[in-house]
């Protein structure tokens, strides 16, 4: 079973989410990477945050997997 995470109300946000980046990228680094490039749009005031976040997660998922193909088949 993977380490769980847990964020520490007594921390910063900012401390919470690098060691939030830290524990992910030892679990799965292209996610993590993914997860954390996209999180401006998240974060973003905007009213389409979410669906902005979602389009530049899945966007980066897909280049990933056609990566994962493309080497699979040379």
């Amino acid at each position: 079973m993977p380490d769980t995470f847990a964020f520490d109300m007594n921390e910063p946000w900012e401390e919470n989410l690098q060691r939030l980046k830290n524990h992910l990228s030892e679990q799965d680094n292209e996610c993590a990477e993914i997860l954390f490039q996209s999180l401006d749009a998240l974060l973003s005031d905007g009213t389409n945050a979410r669906r902005d976040f979602n389009q530049h997660v899945l966007t980066a998922l897909e280049a990933l997997a056609k990566l994962e193909i493309q080497g699979a088949e040379a």
